[in-house]
């Protein structure tokens, strides 16, 4: 999968164009598209990857993340937007349900 290419997935899971994505972050017209052709600006990449949460490594193709997966992207951006007591009865009730889940595998 190009840079292009998961700019694009991304864009899709947040249901924007690449065009919306590049007036949100004030880059000209059909910048993204050039990166088909020509290395991107670091700043306008480090600025996209901040956009979608992910890292440069991500956007370039050098790291398999375990966040390809798009509904673990959902949960991590819902995640985020708790307060902090929420997140922390989240991480409580998931490792109550992993709790479960190994103590039924025991019994087995």
């Amino acid at each position: 999968m190009t840079m292009l290419d998961r700019i694009k997935l991304l864009c899709k899971e947040r249901s924007i164009t690449v065009k919306i994505l590049e007036e949100k972050l004030d880059f000209p017209n059909n910048t993204i598209y050039q990166w088909k052709q020509r290395t991107p600006n670091l700043d306008k990449l480090q600025k996209v990857a901040d956009y979608f949460n992910v890292s440069t490594d991500y956007l370039l193709g050098r790291k398999q993340s375990e966040t390809d997966d798009p509904e673990v992207r959902s949960l991590a951006r819902d995640i985020q937007s708790l307060d902090n007591g929420n997140k922390q009865f989240l991480k409580d009730l998931i490792k109550t349900m992993q709790q479960r889940g190994k103590e039924a595998q025991d019994e087995k």
